[in-house]
């Protein structure tokens, strides 16, 4: 499945919260919306639903650091057409997915062949022994309250 729009708010903890000299900088987002997804697969449809409490940390470093947290059942796919499926990512507890975060104008945020543990349910066509999956997305990240404003990740 590939879902080309994906959007969370969010917001950077104040100060002091927003610096951590021992460890990563975490901060609670909405739980992110997917659309405009399609299947590789003739005749299936997906249709992706979100919920629970997410959160984002990012880590000083070089790389720095990102980790984004999926609450336990906090993302379903369910398919439909010629194969009817359902995938839950992080089925039985949160799970902690790597990725990158990048200073820049705008900054982003970045996924890039992340492994997230899934249950997968349904008959015929759905790939029930799959035990995780790979998620790659790239956020752009922007202050909406001023525009202008850049949030950097820095020690």
């Amino acid at each position: 499945m590939t879902c080309s729009v994906s959007v969370s708010t969010g917001t950077v903890p104040a100060a002091p919260g927003n610096h951590n000299p021992a460890g990563p900088v975490s901060s609670p987002i909405s739980a992110p919306t997917y659309s405009s997804c399609t299947s590789s697969m003739a005749g299936v449809t997906p249709t992706v639903t979100t919920s629970g409490a997410w959160q984002v940390s990012m880590q000083n470093g070089a790389p720095i650091t990102a980790t984004m947290t999926v609450p336990a059942g906090g993302l379903v796919l369910k398919t439909s057409g010629l194969a009817a499926c359902t995938v839950v990512a992080a089925p039985t507890a949160a799970a902690s997915v790597p990725g990158a975060w990048a200073n820049g104008a705008p900054p982003s945020l970045t996924f890039t062949n992340a492994s997230v543990p899934v249950k997968v349910t349904g008959g015929f066509g759905c790939p029930t022994s799959a035990t995780s999956s790979t998620f790659n997305a790239v956020y752009t990240v922007a202050d909406t309250t001023d525009p202008a404003q850049q949030i950097t990740v820095a020690p």
